[in-house]
């Protein structure tokens, strides 16, 4: 069954980690991460090589929103880094739907200790991953 509202980790940039709860709806998801903007957000979602993802705003680079992690933090071997507010939850399979549920307990502590401290990025990090392609057919 599907949670109305979820408790997750917030990533703010340059903050220590918050628990905060979302409203779990496509409003309110977009409203999370465009905190502080005039309009709704577009959600993306990063599947962590474990069982949890993260909402970030998918337009976060191109919107010149604050550096925020490195994506390899999260355990990728990547160099991209992710900007904006970025949110951890859990993510739950039922019989007909896959959807955003609250991270239990121990993860949001086990997030928090290993997200304590934020990243010192430079802007020239967003700048060397941004990269758009175009495809013709």
């Amino acid at each position: 069954m599907r949670e109305q509202r979820i408790k997750v980790l917030k990533l703010a940039p340059g903050k220590a980690p918050q628990v905060v709860e979302l409203e779990n709806t496509l409003e309110g998801l977009q409203d999370a991460v465009a905190e502080g903007m005039t309009d709704r957000g577009m959600i993306e979602l990063v599947r962590l090589p474990h069982v949890d993802v993260l909402l970030i705003h998918e337009e976060g680079k191109l919107l010149n929103l604050p550096v925020n992690r490195r994506l390899s933090s999260f355990g990728y071997e990547t160099s991209d880094v992710l900007c904006g507010n970025v949110f951890i939850c859990a993510e739950i399979e039922d019989e007909d739907d896959v959807h955003l549920a609250s991270l239990p307990e121990d993860r949001l502590k086990a997030y928090a200790e290993q997200f304590a401290e934020p990243e010192d990025i430079d802007q020239s990090e967003v700048e060397k991953n941004l990269r758009m392609g175009f495809m013709f057919f």
